[in-house]
């Protein structure tokens, strides 16, 4: 069974007390933030039909929430992998940095299929950072969650170098074709 702890400093949250106005969003929030499906990355899948069966809410209700935390900028959703990424996750759900954290982390984050949500959070992570500098402890542990984060994006995409081998950039094949017809001539 996994418990997740949620910060109560997320009802002190600006987005939360001035953004989010209607109480059906904020607690569709807070279901997002703990639900079963969620995960310590922050990024997992979820259906309409699972969000519906959990809130008791209909699909269209969900759509509707989903796209007022959209628009805030607190969520984005993939609709062809049907992931979320809750781009204050971290903020929230993680306390401290162990092993065992670390090693969860990058379980979760090779099971991401839309890696683009990956580069949203992490761009989300600094933008904490960022806004946050007196928050220190928070800022050290969003940090380092964030490289790892990076890390997980350079270990699942291709290396340019490896690239380069297999395909030589248009300049070089300019040039090679150059020089191969200079050999010609002489």
């Amino acid at each position: 069974m996994i418990n997740r702890k949620i910060d109560v400093d997320i009802w002190k949250d600006k987005k939360m007390r001035k953004d989010i106005s209607n109480l059906r969003v904020r607690y569709f929030w807070l279901f997002l933030l703990t639900c079963p499906l969620s995960t310590t990355c922050g990024i997992f899948k979820i259906t309409f039909d699972e969000m519906s069966f959990y809130t008791d809410l209909d699909i269209d209700e969900c759509k509707q929430y989903l796209m007022s935390l959209h628009d805030l900028n607190l969520i984005e959703y993939n609709t062809e992998t049907e992931e979320i990424a809750i781009f204050n996750y971290p903020k929230y759900n993680i306390y401290g940095w162990t092993d065992q954290v670390s090693m969860l982390l990058k379980k979760e984050l090779m099971a991401v299929h839309d890696q683009n949500l990956v580069r949203l959070m992490c761009k989300a992570m600094q933008r904490f950072i960022d806004t946050h500098q007196k928050e220190k402890f928070k800022c050290e542990l969003i940090y380092r969650i964030m490289k790892l984060y990076e890390t997980s994006l350079e270990e699942r995409e291709p290396k340019k170098e490896k690239q380069k081998e297999i395909m030589p950039s248009w300049e070089e094949m300019i040039t090679e074709l150059g020089e191969g017809d200079r050999k010609n001539e002489l």
